[in-house]
């Protein structure tokens, strides 16, 4: 009899630690997949559940979602008050913020160094660039008279100021049409090839841009909306992200136009080839 017990038992024992390491290791496995991603650059990672739609997922992969102060090693917040197209801004750190896992550009009315409003921009010049790839990101545009919300790319090459591609330009005026432009010069004069899209409300969208040698191909909330072949840009770039006041576009604010106001961004990711070289 104790010899069948022990028969029996001994299995049974094996069974059941086999049984509790599996579901230690599954419970980690889980636990990793799941794990809230805070951030990470261009380095090994493993984006658990993501597939980056132009490219193969490997290991190179930025994402940002927000969930802390911006790392100044990969972002620049920008103090400026010379500014393009007449814009009426001054830029200024405190007006960059995150909170609540969103990175907010806030927009204000008050007078610092001879501007009249005061705004947030950031961008990745000479720390994080990149030639062909996919960006993409969720935001949310502010809607006034004389806003300009603007995700875009310029040239590495300081010297240069073309190309340039608009991944996402809003102005406040017309809150729910996107635009998606791609701009060259050719000789001494400037040409563009865009799309327009009106999206269906004022909330949060996915954007996105695949960049190809061949083609640059526009996405929101995974429908593809525009794309081009036309002057594809060649050059490595960088990446900026802001709120402008005012300009030949948007015009100036008036007494509708609610200050402050925020451009908020949910998370962004960027995978590109280029840095595999």
């Amino acid at each position: 009899m104790k010899r069948v017990l022990t028969a029996c038992i001994i299995p049974a024992i094996a069974f059941l630690f086999a049984f509790l390491l599996y579901s230690f290791q599954t419970q980690e496995v889980e636990k990793n997949e799941t794990k809230p991603l805070t951030y990470h650059a261009i380095k090994s990672l493993k984006v658990y559940n993501y597939e980056l739609p132009a490219f193969k997922l490997d290991d190179q992969v930025f994402l940002d979602n927000f969930n802390s102060e911006l790392d100044q090693t990969y972002w620049n917040i920008v103090k400026r008050g010379d500014n393009y197209n007449n814009e009426l801004q001054y830029y200024h750190p405190n007006n960059v913020t995150t909170s609540n896992g969103k990175l907010k550009l806030t927009a204000k009315k008050e007078f610092v160094r001879n501007h009249y409003y005061t705004s947030g921009q950031i961008t990745t010049q000479d720390k994080l660039s990149f030639k062909y790839g996919t960006i993409e990101f969720r935001a949310k545009v502010p809607s006034g008279k004389g806003l300009f919300s603007a995700v875009w790319l310029l040239p590495k090459d300081k010297s240069r100021k073309f190309p340039e591609i608009d991944i996402l330009e809003v102005i406040g005026s017309q809150p729910r049409t996107i635009y998606m432009v791609n701009h060259w010069k050719n000789k001494n004069e400037t040409l563009t090839d865009y799309g327009t899209f009106p999206i269906k409300d004022e909330g949060f969208h996915v954007y996105r841009l695949d960049w190809t040698e061949e083609k640059l191909t526009w996405f929101i909330d995974e429908q593809k909306i525009f794309s081009t072949t036309k002057q594809v840009p060649q050059q490595t770039m960088y990446l900026l992200i802001n709120l402008a006041v005012g300009g030949n576009w948007p015009g100036e604010p008036n007494e509708k136009t609610v200050l402050p106001n925020t451009f908020e961004l949910d998370y962004i990711k960027i995978y590109s080839p280029s840095w595999k070289e």
